[in-house]
């Protein structure tokens, strides 16, 4: 068997039927999609294998050349691509080996360099605080080519600008938020890019082909189909590389799109080695239990009985909120959750203010400042807040949200790691959703939030913290919710 190596696809040439077959299965997954029109979820297969041009992901090549090797079948590779720019020994990375939150050298931001130098491409699996911006700034200064690096959201862009001119000492680029102005090094939203690319305009087509190297900033966000149709359109992009603190972690396999576009894990730098080094803050984190049942037919009604409008639910975490230290971020998925929490707190007199997605980036920024400067004590928010939001001195995070994504649980903890003067640990509440005593056997509410708060936890513990357990002052289901 032969293959030839792309920079997207490798292509597979006097294969037997049978090693066909594992190919096509070794490029397979299957996961449940919710089908709207039928209103339930159902088991799809996706096959990354191309029998018609008999090709498939390059990022999978690696993983699939070591199993065939271990299995005794023989390869032979043919590396088509071209290599723009070979990494610069000279290159004065210095500054990746210091940390303002520590006054011991570090290693792990210029270990990650060196790693995207000798693999070409790959995933760097960095947690939040531990300086992937850093990296991407190191990665740029050390290989000389024409970088685009890809943000899912417009309010990356500044910060990943302001932190490459400080690095660097040249001016980088920007498409996005209005503007087009193409540099060596070029910060690119997703949202930007894919509204052009699928007009057929020319020039983002262009800038897209042109690129040497990409580097996808939270590359768990890579499976949305615009994003991965945006990064299947840099043929000539020879690097290729992810950042995130949660690379591979989504519950519906679609991870394996991230695998195919960028490679696997070239490094990793694990949430312990960064506490111990005083990099970030160590998590404390508390679930209290709450019994609830449970019994709608539909996750939306589930989610709305037994999550936003329940009151045993919210009153124990009016109480989490309470004990919680200040200044404290609490996550919710919906609006009307946010705005019945923000009453309720009011009432109690506490400085609160809930920011919502549709708020502007301006907006946010002030509500921050607000809650830093002690206005606030308590800001409440959505998912717009789980990513690119740094608050060195916030000491708490409540999980008001619930729900089973392990990226979504870690992203939202995530915001309280920061380091600061005189923070070493910092508080994490969550609410441990748990079934009537029917073990979520008899209602398929019980089950879907007993299942979900597990997932959490199993989220948690997997990056290394420790999670306590306590029993809410109340279960009496006549407090709370009885759904039958």
């Amino acid at each position: 068997m032969r293959w030839f190596i792309g920079n997207l696809l490798t292509r597979v040439e006097d294969a037997t039927e049978l090693e066909v077959e594992w190919l096509d299965d070794f490029c397979s997954f299957s996961s449940k999609e919710f089908i709207p029109g039928k209103r339930r979820f159902e088991v799809r297969t996706v096959r990354l294998y191309s029998r018609p041009t008999d090709s498939f992901p390059t990022g999978f090549a690696m993983s699939a050349w070591r199993r065939l090797k271990k299995a005794g079948t023989v390869v032979s590779i043919t590396d088509e691509r071209v290599c723009p720019a070979k990494p610069d020994p000279a290159a004065d990375l210095e500054w990746l080996k210091h940390h303002p939150a520590t006054p011991l050298p570090i290693t792990h931001q210029i270990d990650a360099v060196r790693a995207v130098q000798t693999h070409r491409r790959g995933i760097v699996w960095s947690p939040t605080g531990s300086g992937k911006t850093e990296i991407a700034c190191g990665i740029a200064k050390s290989i000389p080519c024409r970088w685009l690096f890809f943000v899912h959201r417009g309010d990356l862009l500044a910060n990943t600008m302001d932190r490459y001119r400080e690095r660097l000492g040249e001016e980088p680029g920007i498409v996005g938020d209005g503007q087009w102005d193409i540099k060596r090094f070029t910060v690119v939203t997703f949202q930007t890019a894919w509204a052009r690319l699928k007009k057929g305009d020319p020039e983002m087509t262009k800038l897209l082909r042109e690129a040497e190297g990409i580097i996808i900033d939270e590359c768990h966000t890579l499976p949305a189909t615009t994003f991965l149709k945006v990064a299947q359109a840099t043929p000539n992009a020879y690097y290729r590389v992810g950042l995130s603190g949660t690379p591979i972690q989504r519950g519906d396999k679609r991870s394996v799109y991230v695998l195919a576009a960028l490679g696997t894990v070239i490094f990793r730098v694990r949430t312990t080695e960064l506490i111990e080094l005083g990099i970030i803050s160590r998590p404390r984190i508390r679930m209290v239990q709450v019994r609830q049942l449970v019994d709608l037919p539909t996750w939306q009604g589930v989610y709305g009985a037994a999550v936003v409008k329940s009151s045993l639910r919210n009153k124990v975490l009016l109480q989490m909120i309470n004990r919680a230290a200040k200044p404290c971020l609490v996550f919710v998925q919906q609006l009307l959750h946010g705005k019945r929490l923000e009453a309720s707190l009011r009432k109690k007199g506490v400085a609160v203010e809930f920011v919502w997605a549709n708020k502007s980036l301006a907006g946010r920024q002030e509500a921050i400042k607000r809650l830093v400067r002690g206005d606030t004590e308590v800001l409440i928010c959505n998912v717009i807040f789980q990513e690119g939001v740094d608050i060195p001195s916030l000491l708490s995070v409540v999980i008001a949200a619930g729900g089973a994504s392990c990226i979504a649980a870690l992203q939202r903890i995530g915001r309280g790691m920061r380091a600061s003067a005189g923070k070493s640990e910092f508080e994490v509440w969550d609410i441990l959703d748990a079934d009537c005593g029917c073990n979520g056997k008899e209602h398929s509410g019980c089950r879907w939030l007993q299942r979900h708060s597990r997932e959490r936890v199993r989220a948690y513990e997997a990056e290394g913290h420790q999670v306590d357990v306590e029993l809410s002052e109340q279960q009496d289901f006549g407090l709370g919710l009885a759904v039958v």
